[in-house]
């Protein structure tokens, strides 16, 4: 048996931190994989490392789902409401590409999560609207 003349409790070890990527990582890199998983049927990043405005003065597609959760009988009666996703595409691409047309993206945007917040007795609204915005954060 030791003995100790410390009060301290030792810290445990330190595990390691589950969001930490490779150093050698891009942003572009970066960027489109966090969108990937988070379900984000979009990924746009700068053209470089070194640009950290872009998109200003571009018109964008922008998207929100919301989702509604129903209270039971004995709670609370009004729903609660929450912004589930909300996410933009530039405008010109979807002038380009059948898929990103807002009536595409909001059909895709329904396939995708209709039946998994129905699974939690969720509803969800799909909101679409034009924007242009002085600058984009990514």
């Amino acid at each position: 048996m030791c003995a100790s003349n410390s009060s301290e409790v030792p810290s445990p070890p330190r595990p390691r931190d589950a969001n930490t990527f490779p150093p050698n990582l891009s942003q572009v890199v970066l960027v489109c994989l966090v969108a990937v998983l988070i379900d984000y049927p979009v990924a746009y990043v700068p053209a470089s490392p070194q640009q950290s405005h872009f998109l200003g003065g571009e018109p964008l597609d922008v998207y929100q789902v919301t989702i509604t959760l129903s209270e039971p009988a004995s709670a609370a009666p009004s729903p609660h409401f929450h912004i589930f996703l909300k996410f933009s595409c530039p405008a010109v691409l979807s002038a380009q590409y059948e898929q990103l047309k807002p009536a595409s993206m909001v059909s895709n945007l329904k396939d995708r999560f209709k039946h998994r917040l129905e699974n939690v007795g969720a509803e969800m609204q799909i909101q679409q609207s034009m924007e242009t915005l002085d600058r984009v954060a990514l």
